[in-house]
């Protein structure tokens, strides 16, 4: 294994996701209860094999304990789209101009689960690609930028760690 999430939807002996209120769909983020002492053992242990935490599902206090305990870069592979409609793409990349605002367009890349996913999706497999693609250009990014978000950060990340 070379990517490891630390937790899912549910505590387990690493760390806590944020709440899910699965009844009425939405989600309270976890700010109390974030790595047990396994879980910081577990970084230490991940970083020292080379391996890429992942901090997808992971609740808010710890992704601030993985940011805390890390040397390397850590990647939140996929973040999660409600119902359908045409918003979900257009908030994307306005969060994307946000992160590149605070952090620079090399914190930014393309991560996706498509597995178990349901209902009705924009983006509803890699094909749908596009559509970030066009929005980004519609928002005003550099044709550089889309490909660093579409491939070229992510390349960086996995040789900088897995080599």
């Amino acid at each position: 294994a070379r990517m490891m999430t630390l937790t899912w939807n549910y505590p387990n002996d690493l760390a806590w996701p944020n709440r899910i209120d699965f009844e009425r769909g939405i989600m309270e983020p976890e700010t109390e209860k974030g790595l047990t002492k396994k879980g910081i053992a577990f970084l230490e242990e991940m970083e020292r094999l080379g391996m890429i935490i992942d901090v997808s599902h992971l609740g808010d206090a710890g992704f601030f304990e993985v940011a805390e305990h890390t040397k390397r870069p850590f990647s939140a592979s996929q973040s999660m789209q409600k119902g359908g409609g045409q918003s979900f793409v257009r908030d994307m990349v306005s969060q994307m101009k946000y992160i590149r605002n605070v952090g620079g367009i090399e914190c930014i890349g393309l991560g996706s689960d498509f597995d178990g996913i349901t209902g009705e999706l924009e983006v509803d497999s890699p094909a749908a690609f596009w559509k970030i693609a066009d929005e980004m250009h519609r928002q005003g990014f550099a044709a550089s930028e889309i490909e660093s978000v579409f491939y070229r950060n992510a390349r960086r990340v996995f040789t900088e760690i897995l080599h």
